[in-house]
């Protein structure tokens, strides 16, 4: 429906009965949401949404909540490649504001950037700010992240990874709050013919030793209907069996532990 020049509602409700052998669930929801455009670099959106619940599924898969819930988002395009988003919202049944989401993107091709904030709004603090980075080449990526918590008054992780694909992966792990290179990982994986071999490790820089690693080798058959794989990593080693239309059927003898298993 278009109320205004630019301004469009959508609505939407529903009634669901679900029945499960002695018990039932009555769900009556509604929905609806504002899109506009005040100005022309600018679009907000505005949804609610209402949902009443009587009854309950005895299954967790099948579970929903009650909801009573006001959610705001606006979007402005600064200049070429550069935008600016802002949200928040609010939730009655548990009576919280969402936090203040401030977030400056600027994808300058083929680098990008994207800088984010948060506030809180029950607590009227600043919960903290991230940074993420990137660039694509041809054929790799790169990419730099970490933020800063003021609540803990510590920084983030500083995460740095290479990707060159399937070929070859690197990352590393940096504390910026101590100044000590902390992991170091990489990973590769090649394939010829019917053969895949996958390598990766990851080493614990401080303590000098190697903290997680895996192998794979895999062996495909009649047109990849079937494969052998030796898997492992530094303490065990497995042989597996496994029907490529079945992935959960695999049959897996471990000589580490002398065990045998059916399945994943």
């Amino acid at each position: 429906l278009e109320l205004f020049e630019g301004g469009d509602l959508h609505a939407t409700g529903g009634f669901r009965l679900s029945d499960y052998e002695g018990t039932r669930r009555e769900s009556l929801e509604f929905s609806t949401s504002l899109d506009f455009q005040p100005i022309q670099t600018m679009s907000v959106t505005i949804d609610y949404s209402w949902r009443q619940l009587r009854g309950r599924s005895p299954f967790e898969f099948d579970q929903i909540d009650t909801a009573n819930r006001l959610r705001a988002q606006s979007n402005m395009r600064l200049f070429e490649n550069a935008n600016l988003s802002l949200s928040s919202g609010y939730n009655w049944i548990r009576a919280q504001y969402d936090p203040l989401a401030l977030r400056f993107d600027f994808q300058p091709r083929p680098f990008q950037f994207q800088l984010g904030g948060e506030h809180d709004l029950n607590e009227g603090e600043f919960q903290g700010i991230s940074f993420n980075s990137g660039y694509r080449g041809e054929g790799w990526t790169a990419s730099l992240n970490t933020g800063y918590s003021f609540r803990s008054e510590r920084f983030n992780e500083l995460i740095a990874r290479v990707d060159l694909g399937e070929m070859f992966r690197i990352g590393a792990r940096f504390d910026l709050n101590q100044r000590v290179l902390e992991r170091v990982s990489a990973q590769s994986q090649l394939e010829y013919d019917r053969w895949q071999l996958t390598v990766g490790a990851e080493i614990d820089v401080p303590r000098l030793r190697l903290a997680t690693s895996q192998f794979s080798i895999v062996r495909n058959f009649c047109e990849n209907c079937w494969q052998l794989a030796i898997t492992g990593n530094h303490r065990q080693v497995s042989f597996q069996a496994r029907i490529t239309a079945f992935p959960t059927a695999g049959l897996t003898y471990s000589p580490t532990d002398q065990s045998l298993s059916f399945g994943r």
